[in-house]
């Protein structure tokens, strides 16, 4: 496992776009909580994440809020509607997250690197890092694979 730390802290698909949200504070700490937004691979937006004053505080770098509040941020700089995203992908940071948005729950080890969904009429499905998924009519689908969960 590499230990360079990545700027991309969230991404989100919506009507056939992937957007990115890259923390540029990881690689310039001068830039805390500055947050660019990339659409398919081009920058097309940044928002700056605004911290009570007790947060500075208590430390130099606070705490950046989850990838869904990230993702709300950025579509309303955007002006665009994506309510829930259209496809997710397991990361570490974002399994809460995306347990919450399809259904499922994180095993209680906050390290594990699955995601289980229970599926209406189907039994379980697992999700393992670094996984996609899409909505669909009827539940939900890994990209990757291409099959219904």
């Amino acid at each position: 496992m590499s230990s360079t730390p990545t700027e991309t802290i969230a991404s989100f698909a919506h009507e056939g776009i992937t957007y990115e949200l890259d923390h540029l504070g990881i690689a310039q700490p001068e830039q805390w909580g500055q947050v660019a937004i990339y659409a398919d691979g081009d920058m097309v937006g940044e928002v700056v994440v605004e911290f009570p004053a007790a947060s500075h505080a208590e430390t130099k770098y606070p705490a950046l809020p989850d990838a869904a509040v990230l993702a709300e941020l950025a579509c309303h700089e955007l002006a665009i509607d994506a309510g829930a995203p259209d496809q997710m992908t397991l990361r570490l940071d974002n399994r809460p997250v995306m347990a919450a948005w399809c259904g499922g729950h994180a095993p209680d080890d906050p390290g594990s690197d699955v995601l289980l969904v229970d599926v209406p009429d189907a039994g379980r499905a697992v999700i393992v890092l670094g996984q996609t998924v899409e909505r669909t009519e009827t539940g939900f689908r890994k990209v990757d694979a291409r099959t219904a969960i």
